[in-house]
């Protein structure tokens, strides 16, 4: 219930519901529950960009992983780990645990753990553009392959606008254009917001980069709008940093100082 009111957006109940969670679990001893109903408040407090205490809330679910023999998922948690410290800009620690989540993720054998894992390492990457691109074309890669028999369309479509960053990266603008167009098509049969506006966000960037600052600021301020509605700041603060260039392009320096101030 926790986890479906905070895809509702409804953080309040979501929080009530996940700590009532925690509690049960922690009194039942079922500590993967326990862990689970953790990482889930983590995710919400780093949504709202509380990240001491999101940080604070991970630790304690991966030690209650780490407490099984053999650890359980212990690749959730570090891949939430390598996300947070992503989100604080510590780019060598973020790194360094998503490399540790991948090798956890192997190690559990888990076909959808893996997918996960090579998919947020993929996005990471691809944030750096340049010689990271590669290597993250064939992170995303893997991750659709995995993902072709099984794993939810979001998941396929998650790992699929990996591949299209890593080749808009690499300037294969072409090949990018035709796999963003697939994200936005399993977005919308899918009913997802969040990819939508993530594939929005990058159909945006491609429209910049082709030198179409109009539609590019269509899309980049629709993904804004969504962001917006969905209270997450991690990725508006890319999209007013993206939407500051296009208003540049536009010409309009109004609306690009004032997603400077956004932004900063």
């Amino acid at each position: 219930l926790g986890e479906l009111k905070f895809g509702q957006g409804l953080r309040d109940a979501a929080a009530t519901l996940l700590r009532d969670a925690a509690g049960v679990a922690r009194e039942q001893g079922w500590p993967l529950l326990e862990a689970n109903a953790l990482s889930e408040l983590s995710r919400l407090e780093r949504r709202l960009g509380h990240y001491l205490e999101a940080l604070r809330l991970e630790l304690e679910a991966l030690a209650l992983r780490r407490r099984e023999d053999p650890p359980s998922e212990e690749w959730r948690s570090l891949g939430s780990l390598a996300v947070l410290y992503e989100q604080i800009e510590l780019a060598d620690e973020a790194r360094r645990y998503y490399a540790d989540a991948l090798v956890a993720a192997e190690r559990s054998g888990d076909a959808l753990a893996i997918s996960g894992a090579l998919t947020g390492y993929a996005g990471f990457l691809n944030d750096f553009g340049g010689t990271d691109a590669a290597p993250a074309l064939a992170m995303a890669q893997r991750a659709h392959a995995l993902l072709t028999t099984q794993g939810s369309a979001v998941r396929r479509g998650s790992a699929l606008l990996q591949v299209g960053r890593a080749r808009y990266a690499l300037g294969q603008y072409d090949a990018a254009a035709i796999v963003y167009e697939d994200v936005a098509r399993i977005a919308n049969q899918a009913g997802s917001r969040a990819l939508r506006a993530h594939v929005d966000l990058r159909r945006g960037e491609l429209a910049l980069a082709r030198g179409d600052a109009e539609a590019a600021h269509a899309l980049v301020d629709a993904a804004r709008s969504a962001y917006t509605e969905q209270g997450n700041r991690h990725r508006l603060i890319k999209t007013w940093d993206l939407l500051e260039r296009v208003q540049s392009a536009r010409g309009d320096r109004l609306g690009a100082a004032e997603a400077g101030r956004e932004h900063y």
